[in-house]
């Protein structure tokens, strides 16, 4: 799946660490991640990309917690 994270660098910050996260719990693999790259004028925002793979689904780790 490929991911664009787009916004303030405070918040692109929090969910990569938010995806980092997930990615240590085994939920999802970062395949690739960008640099941050700023927007053209004077935005104060920035992207990132992303590819990231599932590596088990939402429902397996809900029903592991039944």
């Amino acid at each position: 799946m490929k991911i664009r994270l787009h916004g303030v660098s405070e918040e692109i910050s929090k969910f990569t660490k938010l995806f980092k996260a997930l990615e240590e719990s085994g939920v999802i693999e970062i395949l690739q991640q960008s640099e941050a790259y700023a927007d053209r004028g004077t935005s104060k925002y920035c992207r990132v990309y992303m590819d990231i793979s599932i590596k088990r689904g939402i429902d397996e780790k809900e029903q592991s917690n039944i």
